[in-house]
């Protein structure tokens, strides 16, 4: 998906949507956070509860 849209619209980001525990759950690893800085991972970060979004994160 990502190489697909690089070649067809190279200037917009991807970013991924994931629950706010979710991200909770996840980021309280430090490998985690490591892994989505060096991969360049864009979370958007909602909540189900709220059904709004709390932040984006790059």
């Amino acid at each position: 998906m990502a190489l697909a849209l690089s070649e067809e619209e190279p200037d917009r980001a991807l970013y991924l949507a994931i629950p706010d525990s979710a991200y909770r759950f996840l980021y309280k690893d430090p490998i985690s956070v490591q892994l989505s800085k060096k991969n360049g991972v864009r979370l958007i970060v909602y909540s189900i509860e709220n059904r709004n979004i709390k932040s984006w994160k790059k």
